[in-house]
């Protein structure tokens, strides 16, 4: 009887290789995938033999054709196991909270208010929420005006003098409300007055509390409107005011001359069942090619090529539970363009392009198997179409000037995603009148490396502490 694969119940394990072609077994992750192309492909070559007869000699075997590719949803926390893969493991630090400076709230007008935060480090379309204001407690964008000692933010203005004791937190903050729940083996369920967005494994900081103050890795159980934490369980019932704010961490990531390997692992699965699934193991493998694509109401993915070293069929997965990240993509995103630390335009679509000129080689005695990558200069291009607010883009183009180029993209949660070049230079035919409507510009954007140390830097904010 045929038993036929399926997909959805196969899995894609990522593993560090500490040398090539040697994973790390502890350090499984298993990917969240809308597809994947890891193949083996016998190698064989038609013979131009001469027997005596007609027809060609025996095939000949050559080196396997070795090929992957992953397809990878936008999730916050698994991008950073991606960048790693192809940077090494990045310098991270804490996202702190920043308090508001002494001063009133300025109406802005049109609905807009000013909120004095010298020094706060956010951008237009970050997440952030107040915290201990009378009048602006709450959940915002930060919007256009935003300078770097003022938070403009979408309200209506109310008269309020802000103090160092108001804090901006980034993403959204929960507040408890209800009474605390009783947990198991040393664990406490703590109810929310609304959906809080946050996931087992976010850290998480609660304030206001009689017995629950302080730090916690929220767990297995957290639901939309409620959060387990490891703390035994004491009676209390909560009003609205105790907050629970998510911790943030900035990971920044860097090409290195020497890009690192990984392991690929596929396990696959059958309708009926099997004692033993199939498990294809990938060495040696390197990241090939980066890319996203940015505009309209698809889902926001990445998608990366990797060039294998050697392929095997393995008896058994290196991990049985590999660990997994929770599934927090970024929606309701918002992307521009930065020149220089200055915003100059909103992207309506594009394309980001990251070649890395990987090729697998063999030498003379590898018995039949590649034994090291190459590595040839990174291709790094973007083509951007963006919403024309002034003509910088123009100039800087027909000026062959050399820009520190950024594209920005913020989600709703607080998560941020910067893709960085140091050295850049662009290229642009300028904004035609083709409509009566706002008019775009086609932009694209040429990586190089000259006075920087690397031609390319990735940021990444997200409630995963440590990448290491």
């Amino acid at each position: 009887m045929y038993r036929q694969v399926t997909g959805g119940a196969c899995r894609l394990v990522l593993y560090r290789e500490t040398a090539l072609k040697t994973p790390d077994s502890a350090s499984g992750v298993l990917l969240a995938i809308n597809s994947e192309s890891f193949k083996s492909g016998a190698n064989k070559k038609q013979s131009g033999v001469i027997r005596g007869k007609r027809g060609p000699g025996k095939p000949s075997r050559g080196l396997a054709q070795l090929s992957g590719g992953i397809e990878s949803p936008a999730y916050a926390p698994q991008m950073g196991h991606l960048f790693r893969a192809l940077c090494g493991a990045p310098t991270t630090t804490e996202v702190a909270v920043v308090s508001c400076s002494a001063g009133p709230a300025v109406d802005k007008g049109g609905g807009f208010v000013g909120i004095p935060c010298a020094g706060h480090g956010y951008v237009q379309d970050d997440t952030v929420t107040i915290v201990g204001s009378t009048k602006y407690d709450g959940t915002y964008r930060v919007e256009r005006g935003t300078t770097t000692d003022e938070l403009v933010i979408a309200a209506p203005y109310l008269a309020e003098t802000m103090t160092a004791t108001m804090k901006v937190h980034r993403g959204r903050v929960a507040r408890l409300k209800g009474a605390a729940a009783a947990g198991t083996t040393g664990k406490s369920v703590l109810p929310t007055s609304g959906l809080h967005g946050l996931q087992p494994g976010d850290s998480v900081t609660i304030t206001g509390t009689t017995s629950y103050a302080g730090t916690y890795v929220l767990q297995a159980g957290t639901k939309e409107r409620s959060l387990v934490i490891t703390k035994a369980f004491t009676a209390e019932a909560f009003d609205g005011t105790p907050t629970v704010a998510p911790k943030f961490y900035r990971h920044a990531f860097t090409l290195p001359p020497v890009q690192p390997s990984v392991c690929i692992e596929k396990v696959l699965d059958y309708e009926a069942g099997a004692a033993a699934k199939p498990v294809r193991r990938y060495l040696g493998c390197k990241v090939n090619s980066l890319g996203f694509k940015l505009g309209g109401d698809d889902q926001l993915t990445l998608s990366l090529d990797m060039v294998p070293l050697e392929e095997f069929a393995a008896p058994a997965p290196l991990l049985a539970s590999p660990a997994e990240t929770p599934s927090v993509e970024f929606d309701n995103i918002e992307s521009a363009i930065v020149i220089a630390g200055v915003r100059r335009g909103d992207i309506e679509s594009g394309s980001v392009t990251c070649s890395f000129g990987v090729e697998a080689k063999a030498a003379v005695g590898d018995r039949g198997q590649y034994s090291r990558s190459s590595e040839g200069d990174p291709d790094i291009k973007a083509a951007l179409t963006c919403f024309v607010e002034s003509d910088e883009l123009q100039l800087l183009s027909d000026a062959d000037a050399t820009v520190q180029f950024r594209a920005v993209i913020c989600g709703g949660d607080g998560d941020q995603f910067a893709f960085d070049l140091p050295e850049a230079e662009l290229a642009s035919e300028g904004a035609a009148i083709t409509t009566k409507a706002g008019l775009m510009q086609d932009v694209q954007v040429m990586a190089f490396v000259d006075q920087a140390a690397s031609v390319l830097s990735l940021t990444l904010i997200n409630r995963v502490a440590s990448y290491a």
